[in-house]
């Protein structure tokens, strides 16, 4: 290590191209790197889908749902495995552990697909497999609003669909708000009687005229042809054109006896933005895309076509998340800027423009070199990478200013610039090493943080550990090169200066007259000697108890020893008081060596003769507390820690007991625990609840009203309002009839988003027979869920229902639960059409000819499809009866062709009213129902959860139930089960380095526990300013805290060590220990405060703009994290000055009382009698 700082210092040139170079690919790597709000967080997780028209949702379940978790329930590395059964098909969510890859779940469900085709039904449509990637969600949504018709809006679309689609960075574009293009053929069934025309044969016709016929090819003697026979329907004409029945006189057509159209689908929902009806065009980025720009290129293509549409066409923007990963990054890049400037401001104030500037090298070097590593492992600049710069800020210059402290000391000890500063690098190398190493110890736990929120958190320590790194190159290699170059060389002028003054002073000194008699035997000399320091040592050792007599006799013992060995001094290398203190040490240790240590004072052995004091140097210096020129700051901290020092072992006591008292105290009086920290949202979502079998158009006149008052709220920036409920929707409850996604304004011009929500829902109140759920949106991590998610199971499904209602019964007497809703079955009736099986078989009639004719009353029966030359997708072509032959009563009346003629079904047909069957969840292969719900303001979910386990405990429900709790509870659970473990492994860690570093299970012992101790403020802090207690982000800073904590300690101990073998006692070395360190803990620790305070308090300042505020959400959720560093630094601050010396004499004291004893145990004899020493001839 010595030889490579002194290699690199003795090649500045190199480490200047080497360092321009970092700066600059660090720049570009700056401006290249994707952008993004949150991390790309890879989750395995695949759905499977089977359609079958028509079926129930129990016969899904029987029939298709339960096959397919046989097949699925094998694979390997299964984590989860959710299926939902739906009115027409069945859908299978598969969640794999996180370790395995994507690619390899998709191949597995793919042949596990395979495997159960042949066990579903014949008629089930072909099965879908595809990856859930959350990530590839859409990142930006065009709206076009206007009253215009229908088809005008999708071929508005569909234009501007092609056109973004050629651009590189999208993924994909969809369409949505629009319904699906059918071809309609609308037959009235006495038309097709009168002319005879079976249907069951009109409907094979239709589907036998519309198909591929491959017809192969023909070989002749002239060559060889391909002969084709065009089947497929081209256009509308081929439809209407198609003979369905002919005589020698006429040919009947389709067009005779039917309406055809190309059409819609009959209208199950319907989108509007601000009250206007609306298509959305959802566009999707690639995995490497820059969102920001892609927004911006696709916003120039919008601008583009909006000059040809009409101008009653509204274009808005429900989803542009280029805005928020601008107002994010730019607020964290504002913070990171602050935190740079603050740093460097602190540091050039409280060392000086020079020192401050070499210093702050240190930052833009190593976040640029750190940029450069995390661009190098694909790493997007997003929120997680950004704070964890602006967390890196202050931590990183703590290697620099230390190097740069030690260096200006051996400056002023007269070593020019070039010497200090390589001297400084290599002599506090191993401490900045092992300081750098245990704050590095403390995030790669958390590299090691499971599932999707580890994923997300893990590029919060990737930045730190690179900035760090940096730094340390920076602090080792890089400002010492600079500092030699740039600092300017005065060694000649202290020379001069010091041997002028040299020649001036009188050659009476003790000084001179200790190296005389050192040096001659000097009779004279050593008796001024004895005079000066003859009653400064009885006098101290009068203070450690002895008598006048033993004092008297201790005091001539040293000056004895100090002759007897007068020939070791050696004036170049040590001064003639520490030469003297060491001596004086010696017959302490050998007589007195257990006794208590008083605080040294003024007199104590230190030469204040005017002459002396000008003569030592700043080392000589060092060995007087009481330094004239020290501050007034250093000077209260010296009289503090004497204070703490005399009573170190009621200190170290009484900071063991506030631990316990403040977590007890944290514990009662608390403010609860919380997953995540509560945020200013961007977005809310309202889902609208009603129960009952309401029509599309009973549902489409609520949700108009709920509209009408919502437009009136000035706050909203955009209303998006979606009538209906989508069909396997497993997340969303049964009741839902719609939907609004309510864009808020920015922050800083409406109100908090809590009064605009209870303002709505004010205006909304008086609506009847609705309910109204909001969940507020944020830019905050992914959570697993609503803060209270349960599911209940059971082999008995009978049990299910009556469970549900237990619970939502007790929620309500608990109290606290707010936004309740559960997957229940729905009060409604669904119709059955039994088939007396007997009796259709007398008619000759079959289920599938009863289903057909069935569906033409219903939503119409598909014979085939047919792709026009104006779509690029296939359009159904499906049969039906006119709409007023659509009804309940034509059910009864419709009429099939038997054997026996036109009969209508009712012949032995039944239609009898069941219970409506909803939507059928199931969860590892159980049949599951939900309950979900939030929590009212001034609750936590904690404390809630724990009232409703309370209950559950009572054993109130049916012993075959089971009920698990899931959604953000489990996620919370298991991260702090994980942060724990994280938190355990981070100590080890770090011990291990302290154990490379001192060799001394003591320090490791003493510095883990001023890790634990620094907790102290964490908890106090959230105390007093009553904040929740949040898993992630509190738990996450009190991480980081552990290595931050460490750092000055590790200084401190280390200083410790080296003073503690050039002074008088112990005491000394921990007083003076602390007064060296105050400085470089009190810089290293304040700029780390102030790295963080912008961002703990919510400041944005953007120096660009020139604008400053406070509150800014897009950081409120990193707020707890930041407090939680800046609270237990600040507490930790008082520890490392004041606890940790008090610690250090404490265990010098405890060693010398058992020595004491373990001397009194094995001595048989008294301790030898202290008496006079003779004196030395020479003294006499």
């Amino acid at each position: 290590m010595n030889f490579l700082i002194a290699l690199a210092a003795g090649r500045p040139r190199v480490v200047f191209s080497v360092l321009a170079m970092l700066l600059i690919a660090g720049t570009v790597a700056f401006l290249t790197m994707p952008r993004e709000a949150m991390p790309t967080v890879p989750i395995p997780i695949v759905m499977a889908s089977v359609a079958l028209d028509g079926v129930s949702p129990s016969d899904a379940e029987r029939l298709v749902a339960r096959p397919m978790e046989e097949q699925f329930q094998s694979l390997d590395g299964l984590k989860e495995m959710r299926a939902t059964a739906f009115q027409g098909g069945a859908s299978i969510v598969l969640e794999f552990d996180a370790n395995v890859e994507t690619e390899d779940a998709m191949n597995d469900v793919r042949a596990a697909m395979d495997r159960v085709r042949p066990l579903l039904p014949d008629q089930v449509r072909e099965p879908m497999v595809r990856e859930l990637d959350f990530t590839q969600r859409p990142v930006l949504t065009i709206s076009l609003a206007a009253d215009l018709p229908e088809r005008t809006l999708l071929k508005f679309a569909r234009d501007l669909r092609d056109r973004i689609t050629s651009l590189p960075a999208v993924l994909n574009v969809d369409i949505s708000g629009v319904r699906e293009e059918q071809v309609e053929i609308v037959i009235d069934p006495l038309i097709a009687q009168n002319y005879g025309i079976n249907q069951d044969e009109l409907f094979r016709l239709v589907s036998r005229s519309n198909r591929l016929v491959a017809a192969g090819e023909l070989e002749t003697d002239r060559g060889r042809f391909s002969v084709t026979v065009p089947g497929l329907f081209e256009s509308l004409d081929d439809i209407y054109n198609l003979p369905v029945k002919s005589s020698l006189t006429a040919v009947v057509k389709l067009k005779d006896i039917a309406e055809i159209r190309r059409t819609f689908k009959d209208r199950t929902t319907y989108v509007r933005v601000n009250g206007k009806p609306a298509v959305s065009v959802d566009v999707t980025r690639r995995a490497d895309a820059n969102v920001v720009e892609m927004s911006q290129g696709i916003r120039t293509i919008v601008n583009e076509f909006s000059r040809k549409w009409p101008d009653n066409l509204t274009i808005s923007y429900p989803v542009d998340d280029s805005l928020g990963i601008t107002g994010r990054v730019t607020s964290l890049v504002n913070g990171v800027i602050t935190s740079i400037v603050i740093v460097m401001a602190v540091c050039m104030a409280s060392m000086g423009i020079r020192s401050g500037l070499l210093v702050g090298i240190a930052i833009p070097g190593s976040f640029l070199t750190g940029i450069l590593a995390m661009s190098l492992l694909g790493i997007t600049l997003n929120v997680m990478a950004l704070f964890g710069l602006i967390l890196a800020c202050g931590m990183l210059v703590d290697a620099a200013i230390v190097v740069v402290e030690a260096a200006d000391n051996y400056m002023k000890e007269g070593q020019s610039p070039k010497v200090a500063y390589v001297r400084a690098a290599q002599r506090m190398a191993w401490p900045i090493i092992s300081s750098t190493l245990t704050t590095i110890a403390a995030f790669v736990p958390l590299l090691l943080w499971p599932g999707l929120t580890g994923k997300f958190f893990s590029y919060l320590p990737i930045t730190v550990i690179c900035v760090l790194t940096a730094s340390l190159v920076m602090s080792l290699y890089v400002i010492p090169s600079i500092a030699m170059k740039f600092t300017p060389d005065r060694t000649q002028a202290r020379s001069v200066a010091r041997v002028r003054a040299a020649s001036a002073l009188p050659m009476s000194s003790v000084a001179d007259d200790v190296a005389m008699f050192a040096q001659s035997r000097d009779r004279g000399a050593f008796r001024r000697v004895l005079e000066h320091y003859m009653p400064r040592i009885k006098s101290y050792f009068m203070r450690l108890g002895a008598s006048d007599k033993d004092a008297e006799g201790l005091a001539s013992q040293s000056m004895t020893e100090a002759w007897n060995t007068s020939d070791r001094f050696d004036p170049a290398r040590q001064t003639s008081a520490g030469w003297i203190f060491s001596l004086v040490r010696t017959i302490r240790l050998r007589v007195l060596g257990g006794v208590h240590r008083p605080e040294p004072q003024a007199s104590d052995l230190s030469d204040n003769a005017p002459q002396t004091a000008q003569m030592m140097t700043a080392a000589d210096r060092r060995s007087d507390p009481f330094d004239r020129d020290m501050d007034p700051i250093t000077r209260g901290y010296a009289s503090l820690l004497r204070a703490a020092l005399t009573h170190a072992g009621k200190v170290v006591m009484i900071s063991v007991v506030l631990l316990v008292v403040v977590l007890m105290t944290y514990m009662k009086s608390g403010n609860g625990i919380v997953f995540f920290p509560a945020t200013e949202p961007e977005r809310a979502i309202m889902l609208i609840h009603a129960r009952g079998n309401l029509s599309l158009e009973e549902k489409d006149s609520l949700i108009r009203e709920i509209e009408r008052r919502i437009l009136a709220v000035s706050d909203l920036e955009a209303v998006y309002t979606r009538t209906g409920r989508p069909a396997g929707a497993g997340d969303v409850a049964a009741d839902v009839i719609g939907q609004f996604s309510l864009s808020l304004k920015p922050w800083d011009q409406r109100r908090v988003a809590d009064e605009v929500l209870a303002d709505i829902n004010a205006r909304v109140a008086n609506i009847p027979g609705i309910e109204i759920i909001t969940e507020k949106i944020g830019g905050g991590p992914p959570r697993g869920g609503p803060p209270v998610a349960l599911e209940v199971s059971s082999n008995d499904p009978r049990l299910l229902n009556g469970t549900v209602t237990q619970i939502r019964a007790a929620m309500d007497i608990i109290g606290g639960f707010t936004n309740v809703e559960d997957s229940r079955p729905l009060p409604g009736i669904e119709w059955q059409l039994r088939v007396n099986r007997e009796e259709a078989a007398k008619y000759g009639a079959d289920i599938a000819l009863i289903g057909q004719s069935v569906q033409l009353v219903t939503n119409g029966l598909k014979l085939g499809a047919y792709r026009p030359d104006d779509s690029t997708e296939e359009i159904d072509i499906i049969v039906r009866y006119p709409l007023e032959q659509r009804s309940m009563r034509a059910l009864d009346e419709v009429r099939i062709e038997t054997a026996r003629g036109a009969v209508p079904i009712s012949n032995f047909v039944e239609r009898i009213p069941e219970q409506q069957a909803g939507e059928i969840s199931r969860v590892d292969a159980q049949r599951v129902m939900t309950i979900n719900a939030d929590v009212a303001r001034g609750k936590f979910a904690g404390a809630q959860i724990g009232r409703l386990k309370a209950w559950l405990a009572k054993g109130e429900l049916n012993q075959s139930v089971r009920v698990s709790f899931k959604g953000e509870q489990r996620d919370s659970e298991e991260s702090g089960s994980f942060l724990g473990q994280a938190l355990l492994l981070a100590l080890f860690l770090i011990a291990i380095v302290l154990l490379m570093q001192f060799d001394s299970f003591f320090v490791v012992f003493l510095v883990l526990t001023a890790v634990v101790m620094s907790t102290i403020g964490v908890f106090l802090g959230l105390l007093i300013f009553d904040q929740p207690f949040s898993v992630v982000m509190t738990g996450i800073g009190v991480i980081t805290l552990a290595g931050i904590v460490v750092n000055n300690n590790i200084i401190l101990i280390d200083a410790y060590q080296e003073i503690a073998h050039s002074t008088f006692t112990s005491f000394d070395a921990a007083l003076r220990t602390g007064i060296e360190r105050l400085r470089p803990v009190l810089l290293t620790t304040g700029t780390t405060i102030v790295g963080l305070l912008p961002m703990a308090l919510g400041m944005n300042i953007d120096f660009f703009a020139r604008t400053f505020s406070i509150g800014d959400p897009s950081s409120g959720w990193w707020a707890y994290l930041a407090q939680a560093i800046v609270y237990g630094l600040t507490f930790s601050t008082v520890l490392t000055l004041i606890v940790t010396p008090c610690a250090l004499l404490v265990r010098e004291n405890a060693r010398l009382w058992w020595r004491k004893v373990w001397a009194r145990i094995t001595r048989s004899a008294s301790p030898e009698p202290t008496t006079r020493a003779p004196m030395p001839e020479a003294a006499e």
